[in-house]
């Protein structure tokens, strides 16, 4: 079944504008959030509309906005508004208000595993990393992979954005490294001859990974790298040649510069993490091959990623055809301490529906949530370069000062390195002022904000599809959080974001879990074995696929072996 397929029953109706449909996502038992090696940070936040004071700083500068925008159709944003009650009493929002201030959600139930760390089988140096920064009980997904992964399974590894699915795999993978050069040390690594690799599409993904494995490494003796092309050639090949890697986490073209230059030989690899498979699958370019026929036969891959279309599945399975799949309870679902607004840009009946009019509605709209929604970071995604554009010269045109808010433009028409400025300073900087990542899908795919709390997600351009309207909201309400989401709607995309709350709020997946192809790992979600069921959408259907050396890996699913 097609992901978009998952909106079933889209209204088409005409609604007026402005309406904001608050629900919660998914039931409390969905993983939310992304378990960091610094811990679980205390969150505050005053939402929009929560303090007389915002109200009233709203209304006071509403009236100088409008001349920062001359062609705004102030007449029909007042006609909304004035509309929008009629659509509360439709929507029957005392009940939803009721159900929210009633909810009492805790990360403890749906977050992390009953499990200890000690019961899932990590080591002693393990836990000891882990303490020291907080961590003292592993999430749903990680518990769920530690078992599977230690006992050498290549496997997939799926759950929603922020679940901690980088310790799920780093933490196990290490652990038996380590086990293993305890028990042979002629197994050590060599320069240039990596034990285990990770690919992660993006160089900013990687050096987040980097990061995570140094952490591991105070406790666990292990000698990571992180090799992109962000970072000089030269210097790369000379650090490779002269020092063991144990860990060398990396993006995909470095990779195959560094194989083609004989500098690297992945001989020793005992495993191979694709980070963000779904994304890495997408791209043309991509070619599995490379490593495929580098490493050795019995070399364990992992696949993880936070979205499971039936493509990616189908391509992983044709080449292991008894690969597990580890399904976290969160995936294809969004976080239960998500706040969820619509806002409705399609403009006043009568008026002409083209992008130009949908894009000046949506422009005002934004221009209001940056005066009434206290949100120290905001990520505001386009789908395409060009409106990120638009978006950040309209904001721009709002605050010429540039006193009110920090715009960090963030997409691949910015020169890399100014683009990896912008991401430090918003997760690092401790400016008051809000910081604004104007950023597109692409470009943003990977980023890991665990030291950074993103308050307010904008949907200024709606998603494409189910997958990734998930992948957009996950990076808010992460690790047992608040957050908000705002989604500026036009047209038909309406009755598209009206559906997806109703699927939050029953609870139901926002895309379709693919068929159940290679072998399923039958270990369930611990809350649902003390219920008695197994883990939602656990069956197989005993699919077999063509064997080691005749699946597909490369790009949209172009026929290559990949295995020697």
């Amino acid at each position: 079944m097609d992901r978009v397929m998952a909106f079933r029953a889209l209204s088409r109706g005409s609604f007026p504008a402005l309406t904001h449909a608050l629900a919660y996502g998914a039931p409390l038992k969905c993983t939310p959030a992304l378990i960091c090696l610094r811990g679980l940070a205390g969150y505050q936040k005053t939402t929009a509309f929560s303090s007389r004071k915002a109200v009233s700083m709203a209304a006071s500068k509403s009236e100088r906005s409008a001349k920062f925008f001359r062609d705004w159709d102030d007449s029909s944003i007042s006609r909304n508004r004035q509309r929008g009650s009629a659509v509360k009493k439709m929507e029957n929002p005392a009940v939803l208000d009721r159900v929210l201030k009633n909810v009492q959600i805790d990360p403890m139930t749906y977050f992390y595993s009953q499990k200890e760390f000690q019961e899932i089988g990590a080591s002693d140096e393990g836990i000891k990393a882990l303490e020291a920064f907080g961590i003292k009980r592993p999430s749903k997904i990680q518990a769920m992979a530690h078992r599977v992964l230690s006992a050498g399974h290549t496997a997939i590894i799926a759950d929603q954005t922020g679940s901690g699915k980088t310790l799920a795999y780093l933490l196990p993978l290490v652990e038996r490294l380590r086990a293993e050069e305890v028990a042979d040390p002629g197994c050590r690594a060599r320069p240039g001859a990596p034990r285990m690799l990770v690919l992660a599409p993006t160089a900013e993904l990687a050096a987040q990974v980097h990061l995570v494995a140094k952490g591991l490494s105070a406790t666990c003796p292990l000698r990571s790298m992180c090799v992109t092309g962000s970072a000089d050639f030269k210097q790369q090949v000379r650090l490779l040649k002269e020092n063991p890697v144990d860990l060398l986490i990396a993006t995909p073209g470095r990779v195959a510069n560094l194989l083609e230059r004989e500098v690297l030989t992945l001989e020793a690899l005992r495993a191979a993490v694709l980070d963000e498979v779904d994304v890495l699958f997408l791209d043309e370019s991509f070619d599995l091959g490379a490593v495929g026929a580098g490493a050795p036969r019995a070399t364990q891959f992992v696949f993880v990623t936070a979205t499971l279309p039936g493509e990616v599945a189908d391509q992983v399975a044709g080449e292991f055809p008894d690969v597990k799949q580890v399904i976290g309870p969160g995936l294809h679902k969004v976080s239960p301490n998500l706040e969820q607004v619509i806002i409705d840009c399609s403009g006043p009946e009568g008026e002409k529906k083209t992008e130009e009019t949908g894009f000046a509605h949506k422009r005002a709209a934004l221009a209001q949530l940056m005066l009434t929604v206290r949100a120290h970071r905001t990520l505001v995604f386009c789908n395409t370069i060009e409106n990120c554009r638009k978006v950040e010269n309209a904001l721009r045109r709002l605050d010429k000062r540039g006193d009110k808010h920090i715009l960090l433009p963030y997409h691949n028409a910015i020169e890399p390195q100014k683009r990896g400025e912008h991401l430090r300073t918003f997760m690092r900087s401790n400016s008051l002022n809000p910081m604004v990542l104007i950023c597109t899908d692409r470009a943003s795919r990977g980023m890991d904000f665990e030291q950074a709390e993103v308050d307010h997600v904008v949907l200024f351009d709606f998603p494409r599809d189910a997958a990734e309207y998930v992948r957009r909201v996950g990076r808010t309400a992460r690790a047992g959080r608040k957050g908000r989401v705002t989604a500026l709607v036009f047209g038909r995309q309406l009755g598209l974001a009206r559906e997806i709350i109703r699927l939050n709020r029953s609870g139901e997946r926002l895309a379709e879990l693919p068929s159940k192809s290679g072998s399923k790992d039958n270990q369930q979600d611990d809350d649902e074995r003390m219920n008695g069921r197994r883990h939602a959408g656990r069956r197989s259907t005993g699919r077999q696929g063509s064997g080691r050396g005749g699946g597909s890996a490369r790009g949209r699913g172009g026929r290559k072996p990949v295995r020697r």
